[in-house]
């Protein structure tokens, strides 16, 4: 089971892979977000256990097929798509931090990973995960290479026919959409002509987020090279492909209180716990505390709280009945993330829209702080 360069790779690398754990985690969830009948909590704790047991000298493969089978059930193409993409996602990480020296050795730990999942099928199921992919998938300098070369020959084709393209970032999770142009091409580096409140809402991601139009086979992420807030542009590069883009998802947009604003989470049992409200929105609610509740997803829980804006003569309080979409552990604090099923009410509608309007004020301030 020992694969080459498993005690390099542990000892040398250790700081990164720890760093990105949850990064991991985090990029398997919000791809299965898209998938109903999956409980992202489950989600979360097979695709930590696979990401830990990639540098042991022997993991339990037995204990891995059985969480892969029990999380995605018949969704088997798609639990094949995501351990392969989240592979390949850690992979450029890797590199992109400067460990190509390393890379080969994060080859074979994938590899050997891949090889031991190969379930076989079983009786009445549909043909369970087919992880046995060859190496070459896993070239990643080659194939990164070729996808960004692709990516170019189409921005080439979107400026020599002058189309604009929609970039979309979040700003304190509030979207922030602009169309855009490109003004040149430089090498492997776009210069784009934007607004500067999508300059700003990129500088706060660190990354820019085109979506899938005119031409372009998939959205695009790309790196923040160079930005000019007075010309309006902005330099990428190090374009990438994004099959998910889950901002553009969301059906409502979120919004972060203006106040710490506790919460008293009531499960079906009568359990309670208090956090402190982490975002908004008409169709839901994401709480941190530092306990966590007896639920799973699907799961009925009350929430109660009280709002307060700067209009309104008094604070308000709240009782909401909602669902649990996905519950997650970052080290002790727990996120509970969870869909109001109901017509949200107007005191929540009024806050969302005002704390919306708010929260891009304070961006138009930051740029008029910029200029």
């Amino acid at each position: 089971m020992e694969f080459e360069g498993r005690a390099q790779l542990a000892i040398s690398s250790s700081e990164f892979f720890e760093q990105n754990r949850d990064i991991f985690i985090k990029f398997c969830t919000d791809i299965s977000k898209n998938e109903a009948s999956l409980d992202l909590y489950k989600v979360e704790q097979c695709v930590g256990d696979i990401y830990d047991s990639l540098f042991i000298k022997e993991p339990d493969f037995e204990a891995l097929k059985e969480s892969i089978n029990e999380t995605f059930k018949a969704k088997t193409n798609f639990a094949n798509y995501l351990i392969s993409s989240s592979f390949l996602h850690l992979l450029s990480s890797f590199i992109k931090k400067g460990n190509d020296k390393q890379h080969l050795h994060l080859v074979n730990a994938i590899e050997r990973m891949l090889q031991f999942l190969n379930i076989e099928k079983k009786p009445q199921q549909q043909a369970p995960l087919n992880t046995n992919f060859s190496s070459s998938i896993f070239k990643i300098g080659e194939d990164r290479e070729r996808e960004e070369s692709i990516i170019l020959e189409d921005l080439h084709k979107i400026h020599k026919e002058n189309k604009e393209l929609s970039f979309l970032n979040l700003y304190k999770d509030v979207p922030i959409k602009h169309k855009a142009k490109i003004i040149s091409i430089e090498g492997n580096n776009v210069v784009f002509s934007v607004d500067a409140l999508q300059i700003l809402a990129i500088l706060e991601e660190k990354n820019a987020f085109i979506l899938q139009d005119h031409g372009l086979l998939s959205h695009l992420k790309a790196d923040l090279i160079k930005f000019d807030l007075v010309g309006l542009t902005i330099k990428l590069g190090n374009f990438s492909r994004m099959e998910y883009m889950p901002a553009s998802k969301r059906a409502t947009p979120r919004v972060h209180p203006n106040i710490t604003t506790p919460v008293t989470l009531t499960n079906a049992e009568g359990k309670s716990t208090r956090g402190v409200m982490y975002d908004i929105s008409n169709g839901g609610l994401g709480v941190l505390a530092t306990e966590s509740l007896e639920c799973k997803n699907g799961d009925k829980i009350k929430a109660e709280f009280d709002l307060k804006l700067d209009n309104w003569e008094e604070k308000k309080s709240i009782t909401q009945e909602l669902d649990i979409v996905v519950l997650l552990n970052n080290k002790g604090t727990y996120r509970f993330c969870m869909q109001n099923p109901q017509e949200p009410s107007e005191t929540i509608k009024d806050f969302t829209k005002q704390r919306e309007f708010e929260t891009i004020q304070d961006l138009k301030e930051c740029v008029s702080n910029y200029i």
